[in-house]
């Protein structure tokens, strides 16, 4: 439990000083912004004053960050779920100043992008023969049979290889088990095609849909 008091106090630290440092830079270069650093109590809150809008407070608390302007309230920063990053903070300052001057109305939780949680998803997996795959790229080659990419012509020897093998008749429609004949079922096909391929409303393309397609 100290630790992760310790190290609350000093996220809450660290974003008390980059708000202030924003404040600091906003009145030496924006007008009508106007810093009252005496208002400042410890960590808690920044005051930044804006004309014709009002006071905009950025509250430091234990568990996040967030900024009041009139009617307007957003989260910056949730401890538990970022580190801190100074610049993607004042970038997001910046971005709600911009609302506030604007007149827009920003939203709450939405306006943080989080990711990273994790999830336990139940799921099918459908069984790939690397033999197949062998004997596919044997057939036909490792450049794309869609749009010819072959990526060691692109980013040079060391890439030799690498390619996406699509099955024509997806797996997930098989039926379970079933013999496969590498040659006739299974392409070649670079990431990009490989997602169109499987882009088709309701269905999959088949190779020559695709290439029907291509400018």
């Amino acid at each position: 439990m100290e630790r992760v008091s310790r190290d609350s106090y000093i996220q809450r630290k660290l974003y008390a000083n980059a708000a202030r440092d924003w404040c600091r830079s906003l009145e030496n270069n924006r007008s009508g912004v106007e810093f009252n650093e005496a208002d400042c109590r410890g960590d808690a809150l920044v005051r930044c004053l804006i004309q014709k809008v009002g006071p905009l407070d950025i509250k430091i608390g234990y568990d996040d960050v967030t900024a009041e302007c009139g009617d307007i309230t957003r989260f910056l920063a949730i401890y538990a779920n970022e580190q801190f990053n100074q610049l993607a903070f004042q970038s997001r300052l910046d971005t709600l100043l911009f609302d506030i001057l604007a007149g827009t109305t920003p939203s709450n939780q939405e306006d943080i992008l989080l990711e990273g949680a994790r999830t336990e998803v139940p799921l099918d997996r459908y069984e790939r023969s690397n033999a197949a795959r062998k004997a596919c790229l044997a057939a036909h080659g490792t450049s794309c049979a869609i749009c010819g990419f072959d990526f060691a012509r692109a980013y040079g020897p060391q890439f030799a290889g690498i390619i996406q093998v699509h099955h024509i008749t997806p797996l997930s429609a098989s039926g379970g088990e079933h013999e496969v004949n590498p040659v006739k079922d299974l392409i070649p096909v670079c990431p990009n095609c490989h997602v169109a391929l499987h882009s088709k409303p309701g269905g999959t393309y088949l190779p020559e849909e695709l290439r029907a397609l291509m400018r």
